[in-house]
């Protein structure tokens, strides 16, 4: 857990519905991001900085197995060689698959990936019923959840690169043509406009109350010049 998390596990307060719904959303981002991919793109790695999408599906879900599921008395772990294939850089739980081999990871397969997540899902939202549970494990779930929106900034940089590497080009998703957009625009979507901030001196970083990393504080002040944002 970062310094980050253990300084402001006080302040969080949601209740267990809540806690749900927020688990629920961001997992369903991470296979949002990977709808338009078929089943070969997701083993590919194109450089030793960039992971297979479906490395980053089963780490994200490795994360609450191993950090919170596997410290439940019943829980018998999904398979027992995924806390070495999917750990990334957490040196205290043991060795890892290196980085730069995660592409030689033809197995488990995408649907094994999928079960796996609907596994430690299934447990975890069962678990977040029980406000005994979440009074112990909330700043970890909350964690895991910061954890894995990261890996969805890295999940889209990821298959970017991927298929920006194929030579046929493959797009991630299609873009309206231009006659469209004009279109659009005669239905009365505005041109852009610029909105005006006199700047001057501003508050940077997280504040106390909400969950931010360790690098993400303190807050402190700092000045900026006038400066202006487009409207869209």
């Amino acid at each position: 857990m970062c310094a980050g998390a253990k300084k402001n596990q006080i302040n969080f307060s949601i209740s267990s519905a809540e806690l749900s719904d927020f688990y629920l959303e961001t997992r369903k981002n991470s296979l949002d991001i990977c709808h338009n991919l078929q089943t070969e793109d997701y083993s590919i790695q194109s450089m030793p900085d960039v992971s297979p999408p479906k490395w980053h599906l089963a780490h994200t879900t490795w994360f609450f197995e191993n950090f919170i599921l596997k410290l439940q008395n019943s829980y018998t772990p999904f398979h027992p060689q995924y806390e070495y294939l999917f750990n990334s850089y957490y040196k205290g739980v043991g060795k890892h698959q290196p980085r730069e081999k995660r592409g030689l990871l033809s197995r488990p397969s995408l649907t094994e990936v999928q079960a796996y997540r609907e596994h430690v899902d299934a447990i975890l939202l069962q678990l977040l019923k029980d406000t005994g549970f979440i009074k112990v494990f909330y700043p970890l779930i909350i964690l895991g959840l910061n954890h894995e929106e990261q890996h969805q900034e890295l999940l889209l940089m990821d298959i970017l690169h991927i298929f920006f590497s194929n030579p046929l080009k493959p797009a991630y998703q299609t873009l309206p043509k231009l006659k469209d957009l004009e279109q659009n625009n005669k239905k009365g979507i505005q041109d852009i406009h610029w909105i005006e901030y006199p700047g001057g001196l501003v508050q940077v970083g997280a504040n106390e109350e909400t969950f931010h990393f360790d690098n993400e504080g303190p807050q402190h002040s700092v000045f900026l010049q006038p400066y202006r944002l487009a409207h869209r």
